[in-house]
């Protein structure tokens, strides 16, 4: 799982710097364009964390031990 620093951190990356600061008053303040930048951004984290994952298995390759890993979310995010 990723820690709410990252989540964080990935908000802000998906942010137009030119507009005001995202987040106000412990709101997040973001438009659609925003919005969907910040989705693809965890997406593609996940991604990564389950390549991760499958490369592990690699040494004992079992799809469905990997598959079943993904899902149950065995594997701690930022423990790559």
């Amino acid at each position: 799982m990723m820690t709410k620093e990252e989540i964080i951190k990935m908000l802000r990356a998906s942010c137009d710097k030119d507009r005001v600061d995202p987040e106000q008053n412990g709101f997040w303040v973001i438009v659609t364009e925003e919005l969907e930048a910040f989705v693809k951004l965890v997406a593609a984290a996940e991604r990564e964390a389950c390549a991760l994952l499958c490369y592990e298995q690699r040494k004992n390759w079992d799809a469905l031990a990997c598959a079943d890993a993904i899902r149950a979310g065995t594997r701690p995010r930022g423990q790559e």
